[in-house]
């Protein structure tokens, strides 16, 4: 069962960003040979913006891919692509976290897993995803979801924990 990462606004911001570097390039001087600072400026920035979102998008979400045996993570963004196999049978606990406040697009979301490693020491990755959608009423109907990769996992007996952020409440004293 797979459980991918679907990022719509990725593209979007990608495709604006070449969009306004280079309308903004071409509608600063007109003529193509005669090129002033301003543009070339324009176009650095644009790259730097545009080299940063991938970045950032290529970090923050990674597929799974979940059969009997293992867990396969899966970062499928060119220049950041990486797989890693996790055995079910070593994994000791799942941590799944959602802060969502930190990132209004999609959610800040994170799983966190504790597992055995040939060496029989405990090691933990944390892979983010916050690509993946929560099943909505309306939506997410053609994939698996946030919340259907907790349930499975459950459902095939592994210990997992799911958190959110903590709100700090202050207590005043009269």
């Amino acid at each position: 069962m797979e459980f991918k990462s679907h990022i719509l606004e990725l593209k979007i911001i990608l495709i604006l960003i070449a969009v306004l570097g280079l309308g903004l390039t071409f509608g600063i001087e007109t003529k193509l040979i005669n090129i002033d600072l301003s543009s070339i400026f324009i176009v650095i920035t644009s790259v730097i913006l545009l080299v940063g979102v991938y970045s950032y998008y290529a970090i923050m979400n990674s597929d799974f891919i979940l059969n009997d045996e293992e867990i396969l993570i899966i970062n499928r963004f060119i220049f950041f692509k990486r797989e890693e196999k996790i055995r079910l049978d070593r994994i000791k606990r799942i941590i799944f976290r959602d802060d969502t406040s930190i990132n209004l697009l999609s959610g800040y979301k994170w799983v966190r897993i504790e597992y055995l490693t040939d060496s029989k020491s405990l090691k933990s990755k944390k892979v983010y995803c916050n690509g993946m959608e929560y099943d909505a009423f309306d939506e997410n109907l053609n994939f698996p979801t946030f919340d259907e990769f907790f349930d499975e996992l459950e459902r095939r007996g592994l210990n997992i924990k799911w958190t959110k952020k903590r709100t700090h409440n202050k207590v005043y004293k009269s």
